[in-house]
């Protein structure tokens, strides 16, 4: 689990579960949440020696969009996750040219990370 709030209903969360693929029971989960901002846009990967990556996006009131990780290990039945760490902050307001009228203005739908497949102890 990871700093903040863990019962802040009015801000988005990052919400992970680590199952076991040959009974499909849930062996861990936690929410990765703050008392101030949002966390969206959230992807995960898990190398083979269990050690756990979860980026995605964070903003509020008073911070831009920002990119954010959190790492973690994985020891075949419990993990335990590390406080997010900022990847890089946002500088400014996010602005969508060109919508057309009505149309809501979009920011960062996917994120991605994943194990090096020529290093696997590397994300």
């Amino acid at each position: 689990m990871s700093g903040g709030s863990q019962d802040n209903a009015a801000l988005d969360a990052i919400r992970w579960f680590a199952i076991n693929p040959l009974n499909n029971t849930v062996l861990a989960q936690g929410i990765l949440t703050d008392s101030n901002n949002s966390f969206y846009y959230g992807s995960i990967a898990v190398s083979t020696t269990g050690a756990i990556v979860i980026d995605f996006a964070e903003s509020g009131a008073s911070q831009h969009i920002s990119t954010y990780l959190a790492t973690g290990t994985f020891n075949g039945t419990s993990v335990a996750m590390g406080t997010p760490t900022l990847l890089r902050a946002g500088t400014g307001i996010y602005v969508q040219q060109n919508l057309a009228p009505g149309a809501a203005a979009r920011w960062g739908d996917y994120s991605t990370v994943q194990v090096d497949p020529n290093n696997p102890s590397e994300f």
